[in-house]
C-alpha cells in the first residue's frame, strides 16, 4: 500500500511537472489519510490555486497552519495569496512571522509574495 509520505512524494512530482490536477488529487488522498500533514495542505492549496480555486486554496492554508502554525510555506504561500489579491497589508503581516523565507522555496512555493514584501 502507499503511505502518505511515498504519495507525498508523489504529489510533490506532479507539482514539479505542473501537473495540477494530478497533484490535486494525490495531496487530496494524503490528507484523507493524514489530516494533520501540514505539508500536504499547503501543497493541495498551491494545485488549486494553480487551477483557479482561490477560496479552497485559501482553506488548505488555513488547515496546513492549522496543523503546524509554524509551517512557513504555508504561511508565505498565504502572504502570496493575499498579495495576488491586493491585500498588501495582509500579506506584509504574514510575512513579518516569518524569519528566512529564502530557505523556503520548492515546487510547493508561490513566488507571488515578492510583490508585496
Amino acid at each position: 500500500t502507499l503511505t502518505a509520505e511515498s504519495l507525498e512524494a508523489l504529489g510533490m512530482g506532479y507539482l514539479e511537472n505542473r501537473q495540477f490536477g494530478l497533484a490535486q488529487l494525490t495531496f487530496g488522498r494524503v490528507t484523507e489519510l493524514q489530516d494533520t500533514r501540514a505539508a500536504s495542505h499547503n501543497a493541495l492549496g498551491w494545485a488549486l490555486l494553480n487551477q483557479g480555486d482561490a477560496m479552497s486554496a485559501r482553506a488548505a492554508y488555513a488547515k496546513a497552519l492549522e496543523a503546524d502554525p509554524t509551517y512557513g510555506k504555508a504561511r508565505l504561500n498565504l502572504a502570496a495569496l493575499k498579495c495576488r489579491f491586493g491585500d498588501a497589508a495582509g500579506a506584509r503581516r504574514e510575512l513579518s512571522v516569518l524569519k528566512d523565507m529564502a530557505s523556503l522555496n520548492g515546487p510547493d512555493v508561490d513566488g507571488g509574495w515578492k510583490a508585496c514584501k
